[in-house]
């Protein structure tokens, strides 16, 4: 019985591994896959068990990396990559930065900037000051920089003074930058 199950898990895990190289094939957007919908993809309906021990056989993790795991098994939710094509720590923490700082940025003022240890926080990672600040520099943020969303001001009808005048015009010539 035992050797029947390790047969079927192998079988499971080919048909995975030959699915996620016509998904990179096709170019649809659809790569890389979350490992449940890849298994949903072989024809059969393995139960969540069978997915991570085909996930785990090694004639699929020689072609492919599942990048998370829990309990040291693959998480069905966790992208699944062809060797190679797996992000970089770095950049992979530098896109959960960059999406950090773009929701605080639509909170307001008061979200945003935040510091970029807050960044990390908010990303719920524990990573070291180094491995962040490597993050931060990583070419994912070389893109353009984020500017804080534009006062708003109410209209002023008339200006009562030069200052005011000033400080209007300052005011228009710094939202035609933005």
């Amino acid at each position: 019985m035992a050797k029947k199950s390790q047969a079927k898990d192998a079988a499971l895990a080919e048909t995975m591994l030959r699915d996620l190289e016509s998904l990179k094939q096709e170019g649809s957007g659809a790569y890389p896959p979350k490992l449940a919908e890849l298994a949903r993809l072989s024809g059969q309906s393995p139960s969540d068990e069978q997915v991570q021990k085909a996930a785990n056989k090694k004639t699929f993790t020689a072609k492919a990396v599942v990048i998370e795991k829990v309990n040291k098994k693959p998480s069905l939710d966790s992208p699944v990559y062809i060797k190679g094509d797996e992000p970089k720590p770095d950049e992979k923490l530098a896109q959960r930065m960059l999406l950090v700082l773009e929701s605080q940025r639509r909170l307001g003022t008061e979200a945003y900037p935040p510091l970029l240890r807050r960044i990390a926080e908010l990303c719920e990672l524990e990573a070291s000051n180094t491995r962040v600040t490597k993050a931060a520099s990583h070419s994912v943020f070389q893109g353009g920089p984020l500017l804080p969303p534009r006062p708003r001001i109410s209209p002023i009808s008339t200006p009562q003074s030069s200052s005011e005048r000033m400080l209007i015009e300052q005011y228009q010539r710094f939202s035609a930058l933005c």
